[in-house]
């Protein structure tokens, strides 16, 4: 009963280390989003960017899902494809895929651009 006792209160110490240490990492400064690399583009700036996605620096790198960040870009209707990718210590990698406009259409006053996939 005793050996019992002594690997409970073992596992026990054991996790309380691990959470400390997890919490420890996800604070550090080391992990602190100082870059965002986003591929040149014709239509996303850094300012269409930062209003689709809730990615901001100066926060801990490991916090963001990539991937819903990415269907949050890919839902701008001039972007086909995204891949976002950390690159650590400090850095977020933003590949994106244009759509080209390969008709233009008058519509009420205004335009509507179509590619050759004939996405609107």
């Amino acid at each position: 009963m005793k050996k019992l006792w002594r690997l409970g209160k073992g596992i026990f110490l054991f996790l309380i280390l691990l959470g400390a240490i997890l919490v420890r990492v996800i604070y550090m400064d080391t992990f602190m989003l100082t870059t965002i690399d986003i591929d040149a583009s014709e239509h996303i700036t850094e300012e269409v960017f930062r209003e689709r996605t809730e990615i901001i620096t100066h926060q801990n790198i490991l916090r963001y899902n990539l991937e819903e960040q990415a269907e949050e870009i890919e839902n701008h209707a001039y972007i086909k494809d995204a891949t976002i990718r950390r690159k650590l210590p400090d850095t977020i990698e933003i590949k994106l895929k244009e759509r080209t406009e390969y008709a233009i259409i008058p519509y009420n006053g205004s335009y509507l651009f179509v590619d050759r996939e004939l996405f609107l």
